[in-house]
């Protein structure tokens, strides 16, 4: 171990242990939004796409769009 690296690993082990105490700051976690809408409009997506793949449309109608919200 170089003479240098002693300080700092000790700096640093006294700091992660800080954030252990009961006085230590929060920092509250980040909300993610719920991926549930966004992988249910890929899932629909891909199913329709595949839907008009296997059997297209026998009428001249233009395939559904998603509805947005």
């Amino acid at each position: 171990m170089f003479p240098i690296e002693g300080p700092l690993v000790t700096d640093a082990t006294r700091h992660l242990a800080h954030s252990a105490l009961p006085d230590a700051p929060v920092v509250p976690d980040e909300e993610k939004p719920p991926k549930t809408h966004r992988s249910r409009q890929t899932l629909a997506r891909t199913l329709r796409t595949l839907a008009d793949r296997l059997e297209p449309s026998r009428c001249g109608d233009p395939p559904l769009q998603p509805r947005t919200q």
